[in-house]
């Protein structure tokens, strides 16, 4: 999956899923109730569990998780900003810097 692919599948998922996933008060990579964060949803099941939560999107564990062929800090810098996204941002303000991210990073 290249950068435009991982955007664009967060983008429709954090759109689709108009809230954040989360455990305990704290996001999470995996919610209740099936949600999953920005980075959440780049793991596939089968590579999912529940060690992986309360460590960061650019930590080993979590972007071995994802399959993601990861190259350097520029890449990694782009993870997190996404999960900043999802963390930081009020959900009703996703969709506008979503898009504003997209015109900065792609």
């Amino acid at each position: 999956m290249n950068k435009r692919e991982v955007f664009e599948t967060v983008k429709a998922h954090l759109l689709t899923q108009p809230h954040r996933s989360i455990e305990d008060g704290v996001c999470a990579y995996r919610g209740p109730n099936g949600e999953k964060c920005a980075i959440g949803v780049l793991i596939p099941d089968e590579a999912y569990h529940v060690g992986l939560e309360g460590k960061g999107a650019t930590h080993d564990d979590v972007l071995k998780a994802t399959g993601l062929e990861i190259t350097g800090v520029e890449d990694k810098n782009f993870l997190s900003q996404l999960q900043i996204i999802h963390d930081d941002v009020p959900v009703r303000d996703w969709a506008v810097e979503l898009d504003a991210f997209e015109r900065r990073a792609l």
